[in-house]
């Protein structure tokens, strides 16, 4: 009997266009919000949102009341994100940021220009407590390191990968390996298999980012 298949979806950061905040701190471009609709269909809330932002400069965070956020540097410079009683700073090779939405931070750069800003992957997903977070996360973002097989938890009923470089990625054990362009968000349902990804080229030693960020959602 055949492996069941997941039809594997490509949305390419170059191709999708920037959109101005209203603060004027940066620009924000959405990679997806998910699930998709078919055709003539009514619109319906997304389950999560998938953004890479720009951010040239600090300033507060939109409230998102319901939804929780998780945030990580892709590249540029470091970005703390500061609360009345805490700060979390986010580098190139700091773990993921999860926190409440409703509770937005402000947020300070290191550096940060328009010509030199931080670039950072946010992963938002709805269904959250109103105020807090919830004990269990509803999702997640997970350094991609390459030779090293991923699969989503228990339970997950999305999955992705943005890859800062260009990798070859391996959608399951007997899958062939298959070519992603730097800056690329690959991602499909409810796929439960072990993904591994390589690099198709040296390591960047100038920076200890990962190679990619894997993604993904809990049912």
């Amino acid at each position: 009997m055949s492996a069941p298949a997941w039809p594997l979806h490509h949305v390419a950061l170059a191709e999708v266009p920037r959109q101005p905040w209203r603060n004027g701190g940066g620009l924000t471009r959405e990679l997806l919000t998910w699930p998709l609709l078919e055709p003539g269909a009514a619109p319906l809330p997304w389950r999560l949102r998938v953004s890479v932002a720009e951010v040239h400069q600090g300033g507060p965070f939109s409230a998102f009341a319901g939804v929780e956020r998780h945030f990580a540097l892709l590249d540029g410079p470091a970005v703390t994100l500061h609360w009345p009683q805490h700060s979390v700073r986010v580098a190139a090779h700091s773990p993921a940021c999860r926190f409440d939405g409703g509770n937005p931070p402000e947020a300070s750069l290191e550096g940060g220009s328009p010509t030199t800003p931080s670039l950072d992957l946010n992963l938002m997903l709805a269904g959250a407590p109103a105020h807090g977070l919830a004990p269990a996360p509803l999702g997640g973002l997970h350094p991609a390191t390459p030779g090293v097989p991923w699969a989503p938890p228990s339970g997950s009923v999305w999955r992705g990968l943005l890859n800062r470089r260009a990798v070859r990625v391996a959608t399951g054990a007997d899958a062939p390996p298959q070519g992603l362009p730097a800056w690329t968000l690959l991602w499909t349902d409810a796929d439960p298999r072990a993904w591994t990804l390589w690099e198709d080229g040296p390591a960047d030693a100038a920076t200890p980012s990962p190679a990619g960020w894997w993604l993904h959602a809990i049912g």
